[in-house]
C-alpha cells in the first residue's frame, strides 16, 4: 500500500474520506447523566470487585489471577492501592474497616518488598513472559498513596518496612527523572512517553510524603515541559502520532498533578484533553481506534479514566457514561485498571454532571482526522501516516484510515492498525 506523504493530500484525503462517509453515515448521544453522584458510582465499582480480587491472593501476598502465567504480574499487585482507600473510607459500606482488607493489603507489600532489588526494580512478568528488571513508577504510587492511608494501622517494625521500600523504589525514579530532565531536549513533543508522565508525578507525590522539596521542584519542571509538549488537539504524541488509549494514562496523570497542585496550565491541559477523549469515544466507551498509532480496537471502555474530567459539566458526564459502560462488562484482566480507578472515587468532582452530546462533526486541527456521528452511525476517517517502525515493538504501521461503527453491530469496518 502506498502512503500518502504530501500534507496537502493528507489533508484533501481526509476532507473526502470525511464527505463520503457523510452520505453514509448519519450523533449517537451519550446517554444522560443518572442520578447517583460519579463518587457513588465509582464507590460501587470499586466495591462491586472486591471479592475477585481478594480471591486471586495467594498465600505469599502476591495478587495472581491467571495461574497459566509463570510468575505473578507486577501489574496485579497494584491493588493494594484500592483495598487501602476501601478499607479507611466510610463510604465503602461493609468493606470500610474490613479486616480482610487491611490483611491483603499488608501481605501485598511483604510480598513486593520480598522481590524488589537493591536498586528498586522488579522483575517484570507480563503474559509474554520475563521482560528483565524494571523500576515501576505506577508500583511506586500506588503504594506510596496506600501506605498513607492505613499508616496508622501498622507496628512500628511493619511501618519501617514499607518506609525503605517504598524509599529504594523512590530513589530510582528520582534518579531517573533528573537524568532524563538534564537533557534540554529530552521531552520531545514529537513523542512524550505516558510512563515518564507517571515518573514525574511518583516523584511528586513522593516530595509530599517525605518532605523532600527539591523533588517536588524537579518533578514540576517535567510537567511544564510536558504540558508546553500537548499537541492543540489536546493528545501528545506518542511514536509521532495520537494513541487514544494510551492518552488516558497521560491526562490521568496530568489531571491528578493539577488537583493536587491547582496549577492553571496542567487544568487547562486537562481540558483540552478532555475535548479530546469526548470526541473520539464511541458510544460504548471504546476509544476510537482509527487514528490510534499503538492500540487496535478494544470494544470497551478502559478504567484508566482521568479524574480530572470530572471537573467540569461536560466531563462529569462522559466519566459517568464510562463508569456505566464499564459496569455492564466482565472485569477480565481489569486488576490493573482497577487500581488506576480508585483516583475516580477519590477525586472526583462535585461539579453538576450536563451530558452533551460529542460534536457531531469534529476534525483535528490539522485536518487529518475527523468523525461523523448521525443516527446511531459513526464514521472515522484519518490521513495521519508515518513510516513504519520496524526496531519497536510497540509501534503499529498507519495503514487503516476508515473505521465505521453502530450500536447494532458493534465495529463495521476498521479495526486499528497494524505491524507489516
Amino acid at each position: 500500500m502506498k502512503h500518502i506523504s504530501h500534507p496537502f493530500r493528507c489533508r484533501s484525503a481526509a476532507a473526502l474520506c470525511i464527505l463520503s462517509l457523510a452520505l453514509i453515515c448519519a450523533a449517537a448521544e451519550v446517554p444522560p447523566a443518572g442520578v447517583k453522584s460519579t463518587r457513588a458510582m465509582a464507590m460501587e465499582y470499586l466495591g462491586r470487585h472486591v471479592p475477585t480480587v481478594l480471591k486471586s491472593q495467594r498465600g505469599d501476598g502476591a495478587f495472581f489471577p491467571f495461574p497459566e502465567w509463570k510468575e505473578p504480574s507486577g501489574y496485579h499487585q497494584y491493588c493494594l492501592y484500592p483495598l487501602a482507600y476501601l478499607y479507611v473510607t466510610p463510604e465503602a459500606g461493609k468493606f470500610h474497616r474490613d479486616p480482610a482488607l487491611l490483611k491483603a493489603v499488608r501481605a501485598s507489600m511483604r510480598y513486593s518488598s520480598g522481590i524488589m532489588k537493591p536498586d528498586g526494580k522488579f522483575p517484570l512478568h507480563s503474559r509474554g513472559g520475563y521482560w528483565g528488571d524494571a523500576l515501576d513508577e505506577w508500583w511506586t504510587y500506588f503504594a506510596l498513596e496506600a501506605w498513607s492511608l492505613i499508616r496508622t494501622e501498622l507496628s512500628a517494625e511493619e511501618d519501617e518496612l514499607w518506609r525503605k521500600t517504598i524509599r529504594r523504589s523512590v530513589d530510582g525514579c528520582v534518579a531517573h527523572v533528573r537524568a532524563t530532565l538534564s537533557n534540554p531536549r529530552s521531552i520531545d513533543p514529537s513523542d512524550v512517553q505516558n510512563h515518564f508522565v507517571c515518573f514525574l508525578h511518583a516523584v511528586y507525590r513522593a516530595g509530599g510524603v517525605f518532605a523532600q522539596e527539591d523533588w517536588r521542584q524537579l518533578a514540576e519542571e517535567g510537567f511544564k515541559r510536558v504540558i508546553a509538549a500537548q499537541q492543540p488537539a489536546g493528545y501528545w504524541h506518542e511514536g509521532g502520532g495520537p494513541s487514544t488509549l494510551y492518552n488516558f494514562v497521560t491526562a490521568r496523570t496530568i489531571s491528578l498533578y493539577a488537583i493536587e497542585s491547582k496549577n492553571a496550565a496542567a487544568w487547562q491541559a486537562v481540558r483540552k484533553a478532555e475535548e479530546f477523549h469526548r470526541a473520539f469515544t464511541y458510544p460504548n466507551g471504546s476509544p476510537v481506534e482509527t487514528i490510534d498509532g499503538r492500540v487496535r480496537y478494544v470494544g470497551r471502555p478502559i478504567s484508566i479514566i482521568p479524574p480530572g474530567f470530572s471537573w467540569s459539566p461536560a466531563g462529569q458526564a462522559y466519566v459517568q457514561h464510562l463508569i456505566k459502560a464499564l459496569m455492564q462488562i466482565p472485569f477480565e484482566d481489569g486488576f490493573q485498571g482497577y487500581a488506576f480507578f480508585t483516583d475516580v472515587a477519590r477525586h472526583a468532582g462535585g461539579i453538576e454532571a450536563k451530558a452533551p452530546s460529542p460534536p457531531d462533526v469534529y476534525t483535528l486541527p490539522n485536518q487529518l482526522a475527523g468523525i461523523i456521528r448521525a443516527q446511531g452511525w459513526v464514521g472515522v476517517a484519518s490521513a495521519i501516516v508515518k513510516p513504519p517502525i520496524a526496531d519497536s515493538r510497540w509501534w503499529q504501521d498507519r495503514q487503516q484510515h476508515l473505521s465505521l461503527w453502530h450500536p447494532r453491530t458493534d465495529l463495521i469496518v476498521g479495526g486499528g492498525n497494524t505491524k507489516g
